[in-house]
């Protein structure tokens, strides 16, 4: 309960609310609530006491959670209302690689048909890599904001052989309409989600793209599992780290090629060493590194 709330809210959402209402005046259950009331939070101490305590803290710590809600998405999934209703891969490659850029320490976001079309250049640039998962039906205003996007500096990835081949109506599309993305990278939509996370997150170096923090595994590699994101705030850095595998994981946290080696623990407001930390499935941590606090490490090996 507790990690979910958080990581709702770190995803954008601005408030919740629970309630519950599952009897008449006498006490008796009602009939449409006969059968769901066992599953309701009426019936889980445990699930409402970790509720209560979790919506303290995220409003004990509001501005911090609101700073990690709006770091800026420089990743982002293009968005096509027809892809969506007619692509049969459209969503199944679009979870797919949302899974595997989820653990690249990167906030995420969408880009639109109309948010392309709209966008200002200083806005195109906010998001420097545009991934398109099996986009088979596209119409052609889509296509030419898509070439405005890469004509502005804008990096489009390609996920499988079909994308953006078909208009709206399913008719092929013409090539020379194509012609724009001759340059752009494909990723096979059959490949893995960690596959497609190592081939995601050397595009995310090479079109430039800065990550205030990185999380490592103690190979050095992608966290499989787990989740990271990161603001600057100041001299400061901001970090949220949680572990949504269903075992414990260890990591270390890297500011470009030096490792971290002690960050502020905010909910318990002490300094703690992250220099290898063991998350327990679903623990979180709330951190702030100060702009000098780093080790010389540049091998992540080295910290394990």
């Amino acid at each position: 309960m507790r990690t979910v709330l958080w990581l709702a809210h770190l995803h954008g959402l601005g408030m919740n609310k629970s309630w519950y209402l599952p009897r008449f005046k006498d006490g008796s259950v009602t009939r449409r609530s006969e059968s769901d009331i066992y599953g309701s939070t009426a019936t889980q101490p445990l699930v409402l006491d970790a509720y209560g305590r979790a919506m303290k803290e995220l409003n004990a710590y509001a501005p911090e959670v609101i700073a990690l809600a709006k770091a800026p998405k420089s990743v982002r999934f293009f968005y096509s209302t027809d892809a969506a209703i007619q692509s049969p891969s459209y969503h199944k490659t679009m979870l797919k690689a949302y899974e595997a850029a989820y653990f690249l320490s990167v906030p995420l976001g969408f880009a639109t048909e109309r948010m392309l079309a709209t966008a200002e250049p200083a806005q195109l640039k906010e998001y420097p890599l545009l991934i398109v998962p099996s986009a088979t039906h596209v119409k052609d205003s889509a296509m030419a904001a898509l070439k405005r996007y890469v004509q502005s500096g804008g990096k489009v990835v390609l996920l499988g052989e079909s994308s953006l081949l078909l208009d709206e109506y399913g008719r092929e599309r013409d090539k020379d309409m194509l012609a724009f993305l001759k340059d752009a990278p494909h990723i096979g939509a059959e490949e893995t989600a960690e596959t497609m996370a190592s081939r995601l997150e050397a595009l995310i170096g090479s079109a430039g793209i800065k990550r205030p923090v990185v999380c490592r595994s103690a190979e050095g590699k992608v966290p499989w599992g787990v989740h990271c994101v990161s603001v600057k705030r100041g001299e400061a850095t901001l970090v949220h780290v949680v572990n949504l595998a269903k075992d414990a994981r260890t990591v270390s946290l890297w500011a470009g090629n030096q490792a971290v080696g002690e960050a502020l623990d905010l909910w318990r407001n002490e300094k703690t060493s992250v220099r290898r930390m063991t998350l327990q499935p679903y623990e979180m941590r709330l951190l702030s590194i100060p702009g000098n606090k780093r080790t010389h490490s540049s091998d992540p090996k080295e910290l394990f």
